[in-house]
């Protein structure tokens, strides 16, 4: 088990029991007293939990305090979880632990309650003169989505299709940015909520009604100029 990129194995602790749940999902739909139907909105996802038992191991019960003590300093702030037997990845907060002195000169047993969401590694599709591409998003989920755009000729006005969406209807939003320069990067982070261009922020010059995502499956995204070379990245989430 890994956390960020530090093994667990260093504090002489190892992975043992692993319960995953779902991601929570709320809902305001409300069917009014008097009204033939309900008034029905889409769900929005809340944190998935991850409850996860640690033993902890040391040559005297001094030893194995330590041990632990230095397992809950590297779960402080949020932090990238690699699981023995997960091929995905969980970004996620430590919310409460507790420990049991199961043999106290032998072993502890820590029990781990994070708060987070699970993803795999990053995935990234590049093309060339684009006017538009396809892409497949594995996850079941929607999916933050990096977008980078460079222009090979300046561009007044761009408009793209397939990466924002209205939260209620789920219907697409076409993004405007304007004033593209020959060879600067515009970065569309879906990640971050940021919009740059040479690191400096670009939000005069841009109509974003939410930020870029991949709905699981296939997406295709469209440019009004195919004068751009364009590099996508996310990594897919999973419920």
């Amino acid at each position: 088990m890994l956390i960020g990129t530090k093994n667990i194995a260093d504090f002489q602790a190892e992975q043992r029991r692993v319960t995953i749940g779902r991601l929570a999902i709320a809902n305001e739909s409300v069917w009014t007293r008097g009204s033939p139907i309900p008034v029905l909105f889409s769900g929005t996802l809340g944190f998935k939990t991850i409850k996860i038992e640690v033993m902890v191991r040391g040559a005297t019960r001094e030893e194995i305090l330590n041990n632990g003590s230095n397992l809950l300093s590297a779960l402080i702030g949020p932090v990238d979880l690699t699981l023995d037997g997960f091929s995905h990845k969980f970004r996620a907060v430590l919310t409460k632990s507790s420990y049991a002195e199961t043999v106290m000169e032998r072993w502890h047993i820590h029990t781990l309650e994070l708060s987070g969401y699970e993803y795999s590694d990053q995935e990234t599709q590049t093309q060339s003169q684009a006017e538009s591409m396809t892409i497949v998003n594995p996850g079941n989920i929607e999916t933050p989505l990096i977008l980078e755009l460079t222009p090979t000729f300046g561009i007044a006005s761009l408009t793209i299709t397939g990466i924002a969406r209205d939260p209620n209807t789920g219907e697409d939003e076409p993004v405007t940015l304007k004033n593209l320069t020959t060879g600067n990067t515009v970065i569309l982070d879906g990640e971050t909520g940021l919009i740059t261009e040479g690191g400096a922020l670009k939000t005069a010059d841009m109509e974003l009604w939410g930020l870029p995502t991949l709905l699981p499956g296939s997406n295709l995204i469209t440019f009004s100029s195919d004068t751009l070379n364009v590099t996508a990245k996310y990594k897919p989430r999973y419920m």
